[in-house]
């Protein structure tokens, strides 16, 4: 199975290198369509993995980070169109807000609403916690990745009115302690990315691996994201080793 991480999914041409533009989506969706592949929540990953089941052969699940106000009117009406369902992530401190973890310009982009989410989860979105305020988890003491992970995740159940047990990463770090106790705080899937990330997920659930889509992506790198092409993840790791990534992920970084 493969678990596909977004984060905007913008009208124009993406200014910011984890947009992709919703030209862009509607076609990776189309090819994902095309190529035989069914789109599975996260939650029936879970499901099956605690039956032993079996999921389709060509499995992937769609999630989005930090939960922008596009994915609601820009992704979403194109995974309608599919019938598929996704993921959102919030950062539940900053709902109806903007971005402001991001430094400079990139902090003014527009964040989900309450009513938003709720709308969307009642034909069929899941949401998970990104922490209440998008922090470095492996900076924070024990008891501020506490609150993080606990008060995002009872603020999200109290406004959407459903269990939540799905976490994703901000900024994919964490350390061997926060993730040993997301299990005590009520998480039992928790979503990482790692650089140049190209492949199936494994079976550990609290480090679950997704593969990044950015604004650069033409349709035949998405194509060799999806299959999990080794040419692909060599020449990510290529440009990762001339710095391109970290030139464009500091001092603004996403996740």
């Amino acid at each position: 199975m493969r678990v596909l991480m977004y984060h905007e999914v913008v009208a124009d041409r993406p200014q910011e290198a984890h947009a992709v533009s919703v030209a862009q989506f509607k076609a990776q969706m189309q090819w994902l369509h095309e190529n035989g592949y069914t789109v599975v929540a996260l939650s029936q990953m879970l499901a099956a993995r605690s039956r032993g089941a079996r999921l389709p052969r060509r499995a992937v699940a769609i999630t989005f980070d930090d939960g922008y106000r596009d994915n609601h009117e820009q992704a979403w009406p194109v995974l309608q169109a599919h019938a598929y369902t996704a993921t959102i992530f919030l950062v539940s401190g900053l709902m109806s807000q903007t971005s402001q973890w991001r430094a400079g310009s990139l902090g003014q982009a527009p964040l989900l609403s309450w009513a938003q989410a709720r709308e969307m989860a009642a034909q069929g979105v899941s949401f998970g916690s990104h922490t209440v305020t998008h922090p470095d988890l492996a900076t924070l003491s024990a008891g501020q990745a506490e609150h993080e992970l606990r008060a995002s995740r009872a603020d999200i159940e109290a406004h959407l009115g459903r269990p939540v047990h799905l976490l994703a990463y901000p900024y994919s770090r964490f350390t061997p302690q926060v993730k040993q106790s997301l299990p005590d705080y009520g998480y039992q899937l928790a979503c990482a990315c790692p650089t140049g990330y190209v492949g199936a997920t494994d079976r550990d659930l609290l480090e679950l691996k997704r593969i990044t889509l950015l604004a650069e992506d033409t349709l035949e790198d998405f194509g060799r994201k999806v299959r999990g092409s080794l040419r692909r993840r060599l020449a990510w790791y290529r440009r990762v080793a001339g710095g391109w990534y970290h030139r464009w992920l500091s001092p603004n970084r996403t996740g």
